[in-house]
């Protein structure tokens, strides 16, 4: 085995990186030749710990300053509770949800689906400036 493969099975066992994430390495590393820059990509980004919103802006009486640093573990933790939620519970939620104009059905939240939306994250990033206020949102 590979010192490469080594280090990518020593961060699946580390949590670092998903079953997913380890077989696109594995296989970036068996086609090392046909495709050294694709390997290069994954390896580089890593796999983002945070999810992370900067509101930086004013105010009529006091600046306002949020830094919130969301682990995207709570939000595996997450998913995977709204899955055992009996029935009632996601109508209700998806009920209030509407109420306050958010339109998600909470029903179709799957597990499986977790992991495809965090790696479409790590090319995520929001930058809003209005009126002296900066909002950043993004993964790190």
């Amino acid at each position: 085995m590979s010192e490469n493969a080594k280090k990518i099975l020593q961060m699946l066992s580390e949590g670092k990186i998903t079953v997913d994430q380890a077989n696109k390495l594995l296989e970036a590393l068996g086609n090392e030749d046909s495709k050294p820059a694709q390997a290069a990509a994954i390896t580089a980004k890593g796999v983002p710990k945070y999810l992370r919103v900067i509101i930086n802006g004013t105010d009529e009486d006091s600046n306002a300053k949020v830094n919130v640093r969301v682990p995207m573990a709570l939000l595996r933790a997450g998913i995977k509770l709204a899955s055992i939620l009996p029935a009632d519970a996601t109508n209700e939620i998806d009920h209030n949800l509407k109420e306050k104009g958010v339109n998600f059905d909470f029903k179709n939240l799957r597990e499986e689906d977790i992991e495809p939306l965090i790696e479409a994250m790590t090319e995520m990033e929001v930058d809003v400036d209005s009126e002296g206020s900066k909002v950043k949102v993004f993964t790190e």
